[in-house]
């Protein structure tokens, strides 16, 4: 299903420890729903500018930028 919530459900397996305490899993799931805030945030931002959508598309690229640049910094233990 592609929701946030089975998303944040895939990732809760993937990525913490089965004993993370709670208030743990309380910070990181606040922290996962903020950045899928943070997405929603820009595409309503695009909508109501009514930006074309190739720049709409411009912009979704540089994220994707973003975000890969940011798993690479992961990858080598940098973030």
């Amino acid at each position: 299903m592609n929701t946030i919530q089975s998303k944040w459900d895939d990732f809760r397996i993937r990525a913490i420890h089965p004993k993370a305490g709670d208030n743990q899993l309380i910070e990181i799931r606040r922290a996962f729903f903020a950045g899928a805030a943070a997405i929603m945030g820009i595409h309503k931002d695009l909508a109501e500018r009514n930006v074309s959508d190739q720049a709409a598309c411009a912009v979704v690229a540089g994220l994707c930028d973003e975000l890969n640049a940011f798993a690479a910094q992961v990858g080598r233990h940098r973030a």
